[in-house]
């Protein structure tokens, strides 16, 4: 429907129109329009003059007549002359004339008169009837055309429409030739999105007009932040947007002036796409040039760098101009920002300048909480939803080469619903190769700069080298030794200081990049001097595993092992290679091969007893100890962490550093007997306990570890990350779920800030989340966190890593929970799949493919399942951990149910038992025993004693989970009449 034209909205339009008079009808121009005087009265004018001038056009063009003649009036005097010709310039305007922003000015000045607008306004306004259509009133006027509500009478129905007419006196062959391309468009064009034609003829005059359905709503922009729709919602938006475009599309129809004043979202949420004015055929749309026009070159948020430089355009421009929209409904900001409103800084911002991400465009300050707010977000969890994903898909539309970008419609759209899905998206980051094309078009002076230095310090390098080689011929190995560890500062360090996390407590993902191909222009060197390549590849190895690339790690590692075989090394160097290869074993889920490896690290310092060496001995045992807890044989974690904690606080820890250059297996093993060692060793062993189901004694360590590291490192360092998560899982242990959310959601911001959205470890708290939303009934968010965590495990340890495994397995957890037994069985098979034979996690996904047998009533698989879940978890955590109490428990229930009562009594007993010894009384466990207690009870016939238990469970959860809490309510509800 058409509106009064309102009030402006945040691109400078007036919001409420379906069809503005000066939407549409400005593209076409016969002559520039602006009178000869123009020329003058611009020369007239001082820089400061001339930019206020801009800057004031701007404003005016995007206001329908009424307004723009009030803001004109407020304009400073000096300038309204030069103004009032301008804008006239600027609405008859031919685009064939105008290749480019900077011509503006210079084609004004040989510009014949312009049309009289107040004359125009009489002769329409004269007018009250056009073919069947009466005119009721003027909705919005420009230089060219007006648009009217008109309304139709015809066998006792009333209909009203907008009515969009030429001006009296325009008889341009250009003109008429749009307009009719206009309607013939229009009437190709038929899909709910799309303000449709209804009828179109010449009035009495001979003059041309549209009428078109009314639509009645609110630019897309002012409807998302009026309604607080958040990020979810606004993406729904966009994907209906992208579903009528994708339809113009096909139809063989660019739009080309996608905007929000142009996509007016009616009462039901529906977007509707107006204004095809300046749209043209796809067929031939390659071949055109320039067809931009005047206002669209002083409207910098919505031009595509094809508008400005005159080049073809295709599907791709309109991508362009949906990445505009998508980055402006997401962040609040526009993505194309010049520097000052001159023609030559938007020609720099839309056609050279690389934009932020969204996520990364927010500034300090109330309009940040605002946009936030608008949002239904925090700022913070704003740029979370934000980070990633959206910002790879946003870029990808706004890459400057059209190929660049999506293919067409529809993949835009399929990307989005993939992150609605959780689903891995097909955008991704720009390659460094095309930034660095990027910045070499942006600055060809300081590259050639660049490429001299680069030249220069390579041929300094050179001679560094034959000095070194001169001074390694002259001194002992020793000396050798320290001067290639020189080198190997020289050459990397200072880049792996901004890429390793560990190190600076930032994540560098252009770092990361540069990493993996860091080591190619020097592998000639690296060649001619193995023990420097050596080295070298064990840094950068080590950078990798911190920054979770255990993939491009192992590659280094391995390279530097051929290194080993070849000659002989120290016997430092051989451990700290074992280390490192079994970190990255580690890592890789590889844990049979990762214990050989660390083993022998471990036992190397028996042949040679050093400080360096015993050193590494440290770090290898600690590190062993983590493999160990990964795989399942919680007692020798238990005791190799013990063993190191009683040699920190005797201080029998050697304090000095291996070999110089070779660099330390963690942050704390430059100094294992400072309080950081102590600090990483607290927190391993109370990893450990926690495992073991000793929940006070894990609650101790984790919190001495926890204090240690808050006095020692800063917010947001990888080690704090580390023991706040294993603080988190700990509570949910313990059954405090409001603290361990809580600390769930700070470490995950801290991970994604410090170490990125893609780092294993990321997903790692993403996945602990998951698991404590799963027992809340939060299945939706639990589900979009698991599979975010699945896509980055996937991605960044391979599909067969056992924590692949384990997220397949809870994700078929919730989608049990959602009575999605197929799905949820799926997943659960893939896992078992996954897992290799005997390993720890196994025993869970048995167990829980049990419960799918259990939902479908096959009461014997289901107890077959329990049965091997409890006997492999007893064998693997002994008879009084909580997993062993679960097992007994569920199997306590599938024996009720086959009415085996007094099987079922004895598993209940046992539950029972391991949980009052292994978790605090206000653990919910204990409400679920007394309800299967209180199912046994009535299967039984004992509907009193079935009551009590009832009641003592609902006490309980209204004491710790509260009376609003879906499991309160469900106890509730069973004690109901």
């Amino acid at each position: 429907m058409i509106q009064a034209p309102g009030p402006a909205t945040s691109d400078g339009s007036v919001s409420g129109t379906a069809a503005r008079s000066d939407a549409g009808l400005e593209a076409s121009g016969e002559s520039f329009g602006a009178s000869a005087s123009a020329g003058a009265d611009l020369a007239a004018l001082d820089a400061e003059a001339l930019r206020q001038l801009d800057a004031a056009l701007e404003r005016l063009l995007e206001l329908d007549a009424a307004a723009r003649a009030d803001a004109l009036a407020a304009q400073p005097a000096a300038l309204q002359p030069a103004l009032r010709q301008l804008l006239a310039a600027a609405e008859h305007l031919q685009p064939e004339r105008t290749a480019a922003p900077l011509q503006l000015l210079q084609a004004l000045a040989q510009a014949p008169e312009a049309p009289d607008l107040q004359t125009q306004a009489t002769a329409d306004t004269a007018v009250q009837q056009v073919g069947e259509w009466r005119l009721l009133a003027e909705l919005g006027r420009g230089g060219m055309g007006s648009v009217h509500l008109g309304e139709r009478r015809s066998h006792g129905f009333v209909q009203q429409a907008a009515v969009k007419r030429l001006h009296a006196g325009i008889d341009s062959r250009e003109f008429l030739r749009r307009f009719e391309r206009e309607r013939r468009i229009l009437a190709e064009l038929s899909h709910p999105g799309i303000a449709r034609l209804i009828d179109g003829g010449e009035d009495a005059d001979g003059r041309p007009y549209l009428v078109m359905e009314r639509v009645e709503g609110e630019p897309i922009d002012r409807y998302c932040d009026s309604a607080r729709l958040d990020i979810g919602a606004r993406v729904a938006l966009c994907l209906q947007v992208l579903d009528a475009l994708a339809h113009a599309h096909r139809s063989g129809v660019l739009h080309r002036d996608i905007k929000p004043s142009n996509l007016l979202v009616d009462a039901s949420g529906r977007p509707h796409l107006l204004d095809f004015g300046i749209a043209k055929p796809l067929q031939g749309a390659a071949d055109e040039q320039a067809t931009a026009t005047a206002l669209r070159l002083l409207t910098p948020q919505y031009a595509s760098p094809e508008q400005l430089l005159g080049q073809p355009m295709g599907v791709a421009a309109d991508l362009y101009q949906m990445g505009l929209l998508l980055y402006l409904l997401l962040s609040g900001c526009q993505a194309q920002q010049p520097t000052d409103p001159s023609p030559a800084a938007l020609q720099r911002a839309v056609c050279e300048q690389l934009p932020l991400p969204p996520s990364q465009h927010f500034a300090e300050g109330d309009d940040l909480q605002r946009r936030a707010e608008a949002r239904s977000a925090s700022p913070k969890a704003l740029r979370r939803r934000l980070r990633g994903d959206l910002d790879r898909i946003v870029l990808m539309c706004l890459r400057k080469e059209s190929p660049a970008r999506y293919a067409d419609a529809d993949s835009l759209a399929e990307d989005l619903r993939r992150w609605q899905r959780g689903l891995p998206v097909r955008a991704r980051s720009p390659s460094l190769a095309y930034r660095l094309r990027r910045l070499l078009a942006r600055h060809p002076l300081e590259s050639a700069v660049l490429g001299l230095l680069a030249a220069v310090l390579l041929l300094f390098a050179l001679q560094q080298r034959e000095q070194a080689l001169a001074l390694a011929a002259e001194r002992d190995h020793a000396a050798a030794q320290a001067l290639r560890a020189e080198r190997v500062k020289a050459m990397l360090l200072q880049l792996l200081a901004q890429a390793d996390p560990e190190r600076s407590g930032v994540a560098d993902l252009s770092v990361r990049e540069v990493l993996a191909r860091g080591l190619e222009p020097l592998e000639a060197e690296l060649a001619a001097d193995p023990p420097l390549g050596f080295d070298l590849r064990l840094t950068v190895a080590d950078a990798q595993l911190s920054l979770g690339l255990p993939d491009e790690a192992w590659a280094e590692i391995e390279r530097a092992g051929a290194v080993l075989a070849e000659g002989a090394r120290s016997l430092e160097q051989r451990q700290l290679w074992w280390l490192l290869a079994g970190r990255a074993r580690y890592e890789l889920g590889d844990y049979a091969q990762a214990r050989t490896l660390l083993e022998q690290a471990v036992a190397g310092s028996e042949a040679h007893d050093s400080d360096a060496s015993r050193t590494l001995q440290w770090e290898a045992r600690k590190a062993l100890g983590w493999v160990e807890l990964a795989d399942g044989r919680i007692e020798r974690a238990d005791a190799l962490f013990s063993a190191l904690l009683a040699e920190i606080e005797a201080q029998t820890v050697p304090t000095s550093r291996p070999q110089p250059g070779l660099p330390p297996a963690t942050p704390s093993s430059s100094q294992p007997d400072s309080e950081l060692a102590l600090a990483g060793i607290l927190n391993s062993l109370g990893s450990a306990r926690r495992a073991a189901g000793q929940l006070d004694s894990a609650t101790g360590l984790l919190q001495r570890s926890n204090a240690l590291y808050a006095r020692l490192l800063p917010a947001g360092h990888p080690e704090r990350i580390h023991v706040i998560n294993n603080l988190a899982v700990l509570y949910r242990s313990r059954g405090d779920e409001a603290a361990a959310e809580a600390l769930y959601r700070q470490v995950l911001d801290d991970s994604r800030e410090t170490r990125g959205t893609l780092h294993p470890g990321t997903a790692t708290i993403m996945n602990n989340l998951a698991r404590l939303l799963k027992s809340q009934g939060r299945l939706e968010e639990a589900l979009a966190l698991l599979h975010e965590a699945l896509k980055i495990r996937s991605e960044r340890l391979g599909e067969r890593h056992p924590l692949v495994a384990m997220t397949h397995s809870d994700i078929g957890w919730v989608q049990h929970d959602r009575s999605e037994l197929a799905a949820a069985e799926q997943h659960y098979r893939l896992a078992l799949d996954l897992y290799p034979a005997g390993h720890a996690w196994r025993a869970a996904t048995v167990f829980n493919l049990g419960r799918v047998f259990e939902a479908r009533g096959q009461l014997e698989h289901a107890e077959q399942h329990y049965r091997e879940a409890l006997q492999d978890q007893q064998r693997q955590y002994g008879a009084e951990h909580e997993r062993v109490g679960i097992d007994h428990l569920h199997l306590g229930i599938v024996l009720r149910k086959q009415g085996r009562l007094q099987d079922a009594a004895l598993e209940l007993d046992h539950a029972a038992r391991v949980f009052a010894a292994a978790l605090p009384a206000t653990h919910d466990r204990f409400a679920q025993l007394w309800i299967a207690q209180a199912d046994l009870a009535e299967s039984a016939g004992r509907s009193a004693e079935a009551r009590a238990l009832l009641e003592r469970a609902l006490a309980h959860r209204q004491h710790r989970l509260g009376p609003d809490d879906g499991r309160t309510q469900a106890v509730r509800a069973r004690l109901r009449p």
